[in-house]
């Protein structure tokens, strides 16, 4: 691979990224891969999370608080009307008394 002039080629082949804007693009399209990859499981896909402020808010809230670990789980839209044997089954508690705050 070589850069010639803003340009990435690959031997003789055609620029890979040719313009700058091209560049910008492909390189928010591989932050916002990363960051969904930061949030998904083997459940969910990458194209299935939608990242909301409120999820990018409560996470960077986490890890300026230092703490030392957290796991986290993405639910349904719907999960405050699931029972609590449900949730229990979605975020891999033990029992339903560990849902508890």
């Amino acid at each position: 691979v070589v850069v010639v002039a803003g340009s990435i080629r690959s031997n003789n082949a055609a620029p890979i990224i040719s313009d700058t804007s091209t560049t910008m693009e492909a390189i928010i399209s591989q932050i916002e891969t990363l960051e969904k990859s930061s949030w998904t499981t083997q459940k969910k896909q990458l194209n299935e999370v939608n990242i909301t402020p409120q999820m990018r808010r409560a996470r960077r809230h986490v890890q300026t608080s230092h703490v030392y670990s957290s796991q986290w789980r993405l639910c349904p839209s719907n999960y405050y009307t699931l029972t609590l044997d449900e949730r229990k089954e979605i975020l891999g508690a033990g029992n339903t008394a560990q849902l508890c705050k």
